[in-house]
């Protein structure tokens, strides 16, 4: 009995996916567990295993389609059955969602509206998907030199050695577009109030310099702005409808330039978490965001976001919330800087000037300022 392969719901706000590779081709053999294809999501990009054992029967979406959870997107069957009669009726079709299973979908007609047409996918190795992916090439554009007609990665090479001169606008898509979109609306829709300060960082950098374990200055910002949401709850909330919610739990995003784009892995209940945990939680998901390796539960769930650009030079900078939060700190750079003591006193001290951006609508001034405030003191008084 055949088997219809659905777009799987990998998270609770996924509501569409883009399928940007097919890891099997029409055809060929499927054992359960086989990575089936790639999918993009508003966060990340993710692999989908095959639940069922068959032969790939038919392609439904193809690469670089965007389309909403539970769509079909490939049969499974043994390799005598006859297709044709169940794409029309789809009479005797089980539905496989991978990690996540659908209720039986009614048959899909053989050429969908707005869909690609179901022609042979073109052949390409991974290495030369991948490469393409990332150089935002169109495989139907490169000449194929490989066996039976299949694209290599140095076709894929040549053909951007051979328009490298061009001048080539580069389309807005994928996850650049979605952050594109996400902050764009956040921008529109929050009214953001900006609060900047300086924080002397030598008892951080002294304490990083003692501990017998790898520890970054995100890692202490992170340490100390968890407290301080536990600290000041009314921070940590998000505004739905005619409601604040107000979140049990103090979850951390920390901002990542993940080359394609920027991802916000979240460090869950980071306030329960010692620096030493939060240092290696932190170094496991910055290494697999860059690989594009995360899961949905690993990016979703985020109450505050630190992004932090001082590893870059800058010196400071604002930032947009990242939805639906309600704040989020900028880090810049640790510099020496001339800083007069209550004494009046000139000295050196390293500084890192910071700056906390809140929804207005949910967040008063003086609220966000003692939130900073209190940030601030565990830093500059941080003990373990």
């Amino acid at each position: 009995m055949a088997t219809m392969v659905l777009l799987p719901k990998l998270g609770v706000t996924m509501e569409e996916g883009k399928i940007v590779n097919w890891c099997k081709q029409e055809g060929e053999e499927v054992a359960e567990g086989d990575i089936l294809f790639e999918i993009e999501t508003d966060k990340v990009t993710m692999e989908v295993e095959a639940r069922e054992a068959g032969i790939l029967r038919k392609i439904l979406i193809a690469e670089g389609e965007t389309v909403p959870v539970t769509t079909p997107v490939a049969i499974i069957g043994s390799a005598d059955e006859d297709i044709s009669e169940l794409l029309g009726s789809g009479d005797n079709v089980q539905t496989n969602a991978g990690q996540a299973r659908g209720a039986a979908m009614p048959g899909i007609e053989e050429e969908r509206p707005g869909a690609a047409p179901k022609d042979k996918p073109i052949l390409a190795t991974p290495r030369a998907k991948k490469l393409a992916r990332e150089k935002g090439v169109d495989l139907s554009k490169i000449e194929a030199s490989g066996e039976n007609g299949r694209i290599i990665e140095e076709d894929v090479m040549k053909y951007l050695e051979s328009t490298s001169a061009q001048k080539d606008s580069i389309p807005l898509e994928g996850i650049r577009k979605i952050i594109a979109e996400r902050l764009s609306r956040s921008a529109q829709e929050r009214p953001h109030v900006y609060f900047t300060r300086e924080i002397d960082m030598a008892t951080c950098l002294k304490l990083k310099e003692e501990l017998n374990y790898k520890v970054t200055l995100t890692d202490f910002f992170v340490y100390a702005v968890s407290r301080a949401l536990r600290e000041y709850p009314a921070i940590n909330v998000t505004l739905a409808g005619d409601e604040i919610l107000r979140h049990a739990e103090v979850n951390v995003g920390i901002a990542v330039d993940a080359g394609k784009g920027l991802i916000v892995p979240v460090i869950k209940n980071a306030d329960k978490k010692s620096l030493q945990e939060i240092a290696a939680e932190r170094t496991n998901l910055v290494q697999l965001a860059r690989e594009g390796k995360l899961i949905a539960d690993q990016v979703e769930g985020g109450t505050f976001t630190v992004s932090n650009l001082g590893m870059y030079g800058v010196d400071e900078f604002t930032t947009i919330i990242n939805p639906p939060e309600s704040a989020i700190l900028a880090v810049g750079a640790t510099k020496k800087r001339l800083v007069v003591s209550e004494e009046g006193d000139i000295r050196i001290r390293p500084v890192a000037k910071v700056t906390l951006a809140v929804d207005h609508r949910v967040i008063d001034g003086a609220l966000a300022a003692r939130f900073l405030q209190a940030v601030t003191g565990l830093l500059e008084n941080i003990s373990l």
